[in-house]
């Protein structure tokens, strides 16, 4: 009994240093990043962190979601009081420890969910993106829509709330199908953090309205409006969410600051890459693989079946809305694209690590299947290495 015991608590250990040791090369990796690109005024972070430092001077930008600033703006007060730091370590710092929040939140959800060898799983998906193809994508970002990005403080801003709110989402529907009970406690959470994303950043918000309006009324067809009060509590989640991303939209594309919305089939898309669908092929070659080669058995898991409607919902926002004047290239309607990019790829990788502990070791036709699936798998993150590594090594570059 004692040396099970013991072994127990070797294997916590080594669990333990090894999510330590990843979250360490994760945040130095950030901090890395952001620097360089805070300092070299690349990408978007130079503007953000002085609308960071203007933020309680008056309206500006960052007002519209202001929850990345806010921080940066607080924490450079505090520190600023006690050693001569610049605005830019400040953002570095935070960011980096951003983005470890959403490796850890990642890594206990899909632990929680089932997968084996959640802290090692966990950070290849803060790396991966598109496949290079480098007679095809001059750019691995521009063009192709990526689950990962580095340049936008708000775009790593928002990401751990919306991997919390996707999969408070996913139990509570869950839970609905299965009639069991739903805690007051969860719907008011799931408010919460659906609040503090659109303050963050509203692309969750954008792409999960009409995705879960969808699943909810295919559903209630379905099962002939069986759980409807449920459901209904469940939308109810996101009506104060609503009022700020109202508010947000007016002030970004309908007052002095924007130039309005318009409409048009791929109007921004194809300003960078020249085969729209093929980019998002190659964005979304493992997931796409995954369910296509277990499809019977994929769209079971309410995550995979949500995190589709999510990719579907963004792609037809990126590919029918721009933005009106200079900024029409901006690609800022494809933010929730990007973000839907990352939730699927939790969500199948989570399915297929999974599906892998319990395979038939003497089934040739799964140990071939999963094997190619695993090499589409590595080779996404060997490209989002190589992203990460432009970034640190390559002068200039800031997407």
């Amino acid at each position: 009994m004692m040396e099970k015991s013991i072994g127990s608590d070797n294997r916590w250990l080594i669990r333990y240093s090894c999510k330590l040791l990843l979250s360490v090369i994760l945040f130095i990796v950030t901090y890395a990043i952001v620097l360089k690109l805070s300092f070299d005024h690349l990408g978007d972070y130079d503007a953000h962190i002085e609308w960071a430092l203007d933020l309680f001077a008056g309206v500006n930008p960052a007002t519209v979601y202001p929850f990345w600033h806010f921080c940066v703006r607080v924490l450079y007060g505090f520190c600023h009081l006690f050693i001569p730091v610049t605005p830019e370590y400040i953002a570095a710092y935070f960011t980096g420890a951003v983005n470890v929040t959403v490796y850890l939140i990642v890594s206990d959800i899909i632990k929680n969910r089932g997968c084996p060898f959640s802290e090692l799983i966990s950070f290849p998906l803060m790396f991966v993106t598109p496949i290079y193809l480098p007679w095809y994508n001059r750019y691995i970002y521009l063009g192709q829509v990526s689950p990962n990005t580095w340049h936008s403080p708000t775009a790593l801003m928002i990401r751990p709330f919306a991997v919390l709110a996707f999969f408070m989402i996913c139990d509570i529907c869950e839970k609905i199908r299965k009639k069991e009970n739903i805690s007051l406690k969860s719907y008011i959470s799931l408010l919460v953090v659906l609040l503090l994303g659109v303050l963050s950043k509203p692309v969750f918000f954008q792409s999960a309205v009409p995705a879960l309006g969808i699943y909810i009324v295919v559903i209630l067809i379905h099962e002939k409006a069986e759980g409807f009060k449920k459901y209904l509590f469940l939308v109810l989640t996101f009506v104060p969410s609503f009022v700020v991303v109202l508010f947000q939209f007016i002030i970004s594309f309908y007052s002095d600051n924007g130039s309005g919305v318009g409409f048009g089939w791929m109007e921004v898309w194809k300003h960078y890459a020249g085969h729209p669908l093929f980019s998002m092929l190659i964005a979304l070659m493992f997931p796409f693989l995954y369910i296509l080669l277990n499809c019977r058995t994929a769209f079971r898991d309410i995550s995979i079946r949500l995190s589709s409607l999510l990719v579907l919902s963004g792609f037809l926002e990126f590919a029918i809305l721009y933005e009106k004047g200079d900024r029409k290239n901006h690609l800022n309607f494809s933010w929730a694209l990007n973000l839907s990019y990352f939730l699927i790829w939790i969500a199948t990788s989570c399915r297929f690590f999974s599906d892998l502990k319990i395979m038939e070791k003497n089934d040739r036709c799964a140990v071939t299947k999963y094997t190619v699936l695993l090499i589409v798998w590595l080779v996404h993150f060997a490209c989002g290495i190589y992203y990460a590594g432009l970034f640190l090594f390559r002068e200039g570059f800031a997407f």
